[in-house]
């Protein structure tokens, strides 16, 4: 079982994810960013470690959007993990005015999607996250009058 803390971070009616593919299913999906959380280590504490090394960026969480528990088929082998969900704020501006960037870590590109392209049947992971974030509603990121 791994235990995985993920970001969601909203602007606009979009949601900042990376977009990937099953190698079981080759079935397309989105994700937020996020990663593992360490022994010994808070999952707000690891996701502000995370977007550090992922975008190099400070974030705010902002609230606690609760778990959720999914095992699904990676690579013909049975995964199990555990997402802890924070509703978070991106503290460098200039993410909220480009449209697509690398994600420094890995060979993924974080790029904001319409929620509304979820609604009409494109997959966002972990399974309920879409309900999850329409039953809080939309949080627009509080930003100081020089960042607007």
């Amino acid at each position: 079982m791994r235990n995985i803390v993920l970001g969601i971070v909203e602007h606009h009616g979009k949601i900042l994810v990376y977009q990937s593919t099953s190698p079981d299913t080759g079935v397309s999906f989105c994700r937020p960013l996020g990663g593992g959380i360490e022994h010994g280590e808070y999952a707000d504490q690891a996701l502000k470690r995370e977007f550090l090394e992922e975008l190099g960026t400070e974030i705010e969480v902002l609230e606690n959007l609760g778990v959720i528990e999914e095992v699904f088929l990676w690579n013909g082998e049975l995964a199990h993990q555990v997402f802890f969900l924070y509703r978070i704020r991106l503290l460098d501006p200039q993410f909220y005015s480009d449209n697509h960037f690398p994600v420094l870590d890995d060979s993924i590109t974080a790029l904001w999607k319409p929620l509304k392209d979820f609604h009409r049947g494109e997959r966002l992971v972990p399974t309920g996250l879409l309900e999850r974030i329409s039953a809080c509603g939309e949080a627009e990121p509080v930003l100081s009058p020089d960042q607007s």
